[in-house]
């Protein structure tokens, strides 16, 4: 399994969230089967928005060089204004979608009815004929940034309605040897990641993009998704609860490090 990881947790080899004089190296950690577990679906669901976005595009661009360049290829969106071109150009991107939906194995069968026709396409690219018509009724509107856009925000729900298939397999034992891997006891309320174990995703995310270093946690109380997860009691008995006290900290070791060096504090 480890080879399909690649591109995702090479990088990551588990770290430690605290850094400096209260930090400690403990190696390199293996990634919890849990974990791995979480990549390789991740991997899956990268490939299948891919995929999606893509043929989102190329469905768009096949209509647009075909109705809406001139004589010398450039695009012309004003074409779109002509009812008889817009009438074309739904035609070309719902037969551009069920073309694709079939090569990605869907079965879609001479005689369906309208409605069933979008059920297959709404189930694979989010998109139905009423969806189209709509989009090209604001006409010259309905630019490739326009559809780009569309798709994007069509692109974000798949992944919100991926979080259980890619997280849900986090059991109770799993959470807590995530974050010991990421290096954050202490830091999380376990209690609390227990009752929303897709939070597992997003602190899985932040070491990787950390580089497998661990979750320090000014990243968690910095990251929205993840702030109301934060252990209360480490919170007030380890961690600055204000800028103004993170800059009372900053003089203080800066008042330490002259002290030590020989020279005196820079008022």
């Amino acid at each position: 399994m480890t080879a399909t990881l690649e591109p995702l947790e090479r990088i990551v080899s588990g770290g430690h969230g605290h850094d400096g004089e209260h930090g400690h190296d403990h190696g390199p950690k293996k990634l919890p089967e849990a974990a791995e577990k979480y990549f390789a679906k991740r991997k899956l669901v990268d490939k299948l928005v891919n995929t999606t976005g893509s043929i989102h595009t190329k469905v768009y661009q096949t209509m647009e060089e075909t109705l809406l360049q001139d004589e010398d290829g450039r695009v012309d969106y004003d074409r779109l204004k002509n009812d008889e071109t817009k009438k074309k150009a739904e035609d070309m991107l719902i037969e551009g979608y069920k073309s694709q939906a079939k090569r990605l194995g869907a079965t879609i069968k001479k005689g369906l009815s309208e409605d069933e026709v979008d059920i297959v396409l709404n189930k694979y690219f989010g998109i139905t004929k009423d969806i189209i018509k709509a989009r090209l009724k604001t006409g010259h509107k309905y630019t490739s940034a326009a559809h780009e856009e569309n798709r994007d925000e069509h692109l974000k729900r798949v992944r919100a309605e991926m979080n259980p298939v890619v997280a849900g397999h986090f059991s109770k034992d799993d959470i807590e040897s995530v974050i010991e891997y990421i290096g954050a006891e202490g830091m999380i309320d376990e209690s609390a990641v227990k009752k929303n174990p897709f939070v597992m995703a997003d602190l899985l995310e932040l070491n990787r993009l950390n580089k497998g270093k661990g979750v320090p946690y000014d990243k968690l109380a910095t990251n929205e998704k993840l702030v109301g997860y934060l252990n209360q009691d480490y919170i007030e008995r380890d961690a600055p609860t204000s800028n103004k006290e993170v800059e009372k900290q900053k003089k203080e070791h800066e008042k330490h490090a002259h002290t030590h060096s020989g020279h005196a504090p820079v008022n």
